[in-house]
């Protein structure tokens, strides 16, 4: 089995990272002391303190920013905090690059994570050195155009979990920067939030019904993406668009009763993939969703649920899933095989 097989029987999540090291025999190489493990633990704790150490920086130049006589004039200067990020960014982007040539093992799954955190910083540079910038409906999408450029670097360079998250990110924001040019719906004003949120108030971050529509599009798209191998590894794709799609069906019944007709189909979506695609994470994530559901039942018939309405509301359906489950298992080959009876012979199609 070569590094290509392994590597995709991981990412599809038949076998464990720790698995598909022993069929390479990679532990038999080195000494533990100067194997892999220590390049990953190296990585992760190397790059996060040069994360913290870059963002603090970053912080301090604005603070030093905010406090000069420039910003009693009305602004201060973003360029100096948006350069520092842009270094320290571009630091762990060469540095997850580099791990990323060792492309099966914990070396290379260090190099995600680098990536990601690189990729976090360089956004963050964007967000300062183009606050200024003012174009009109088209800003957003001048914005994200350095998003998109770092975010396929890093997931060419490594697709992983981490950088599969730096992926889906630019895609929000992609989507978003289009709703704001298709006017379907505004900019976000990052600095009045923080105020309001500072002042103890609650931001006002409603976007409407249409856009909860298409971010549940995009949750589902991919999901059916990672079912179609086209995002590795297939379990984050599942993850992150179940979660997202399932998120976007909560912000649709927040805004109107009749919504709890989008979070039945999305909790018997997760369950039919879950059967269909033989994913435990889809199961787990469809679990969730249905708890979900049910909160929302509950909410549309009574007023102030008590101890006794809740125990009735999931105590029964929780019953009614075990007994299920159950009797299930009792009709199962592997069941009637454990039991002693004879299971019925399989077979094969061609």
């Amino acid at each position: 089995m070569n590094d290509s097989e392994r590597s995709r029987l991981v990412d599809d999540g038949v076998i464990s990272f720790e698995q598909a090291e022993g069929i390479t025999g990679e532990r038999h190489r080195l000494p533990d002391w100067a194997g892999s493990r220590t390049v990953e633990w190296l990585g992760y704790f190397g790059a996060l303190a040069l994360f913290i150490t870059t963002f603090v920086f970053v912080i301090d130049l604005l603070d030093f920013r905010t406090s000069s006589p420039l910003a009693l004039l009305g602004g201060f200067d973003n360029v100096p905090s948006g350069l520092a990020a842009l270094v320290g960014g571009a630091v762990l982007l060469v540095a997850g690059w580099r791990l990323a040539r060792e492309s099966a093992g914990a070396a290379g799954r260090a190099a995600g994570f680098i990536l990601l955190l690189g990729f976090i910083l360089a956004e963050l540079a964007t967000s300062l050195l183009l606050t200024d910038l003012d174009m009109g409906d088209f800003t957003a999408i001048v914005r994200v155009a350095p998003v998109v450029a770092f975010a396929l670097f890093v997931w060419r360079t490594k697709p992983s979990l981490p950088t599969q998250l730096a992926l889906f990110v630019m895609v929000t924001q992609v989507v978003t920067a289009t709703l704001i040019l298709l006017q379907i719906t505004e900019g976000s004003d990052v600095q009045g939030m923080l105020v309001t949120a500072a002042l103890g108030g609650v931001p006002d971050v409603t976007s409407g019904w249409l856009v909860g529509l298409i971010n549940l599009a995009v949750g589902l798209v991919w999901i059916a993406m990672g079912s179609a191998g086209s995002l590795r590894p297939r379990n984050t794709a599942f993850v992150i668009g179940a979660a997202y799609a399932w998120l976007a069906g909560i912000e649709l019944f927040s805004s109107g009763d009749g919504w709890i007709v989008v979070s039945i189909l999305i909790s018997a979506l997760f369950f039919w993939l879950a059967v269909t695609r033989r994913s435990s994470v889809l199961a787990g994530i469809g679990a969730f969703s249905v708890i979900a559901l049910i909160v929302q039942v509950m909410s549309l018939l009574v007023d102030s649920p008590g101890a006794t309405t809740l125990e009735l509301f999931f105590g029964i359906p929780g019953a009614v899933a075990l007994i299920g489950a159950l009797m299930l298992l009792s009709r199962s080959p592997s069941s009637a095989g454990a039991t002693g009876a004879s299971p019925e012979p399989e077979t094969t199609s061609t």
